[in-house]
């Protein structure tokens, strides 16, 4: 369970710790986020990425690694979180 709803914490763009924040945990997975996760110490930081309508649904990216290629990020929910994103980037991309 922790696992699942933990975040990592960067140094450097580096994960570096797992940490457990109850109100982020709400927050669902998109490959194209509209809040960004930064850390201060032991406090989390969630900006808007982007200016959001009212009564929009707002995401974090799951991903650690910017470097990972789509089918990478796909495989990479599927084997630790259990789904498959339906979000408009991945819903784009043709599976292969």
């Amino acid at each position: 369970m922790l696992n699942l709803n933990a975040i990592s914490a960067r140094q450097d763009s580096k994960p570096v710790a797992k940490a457990f924040y109850l109100m982020s945990s709400y927050f669902n997975h998109s490959c194209l986020p509209n809040l960004g996760c930064d850390f201060d110490g032991g406090a989390i930081r969630l900006t808007l990425a982007e200016d959001v309508p009212a009564d929009s649904q707002l995401f974090i990216s799951y991903v650690d690694n910017p470097e990972m290629s789509q089918s990478q990020i796909k495989e990479f929910l599927w084997l630790h979180y259990g789904f498959h994103c339906q979000c408009p980037l991945c819903t784009a991309i043709p599976s292969s």
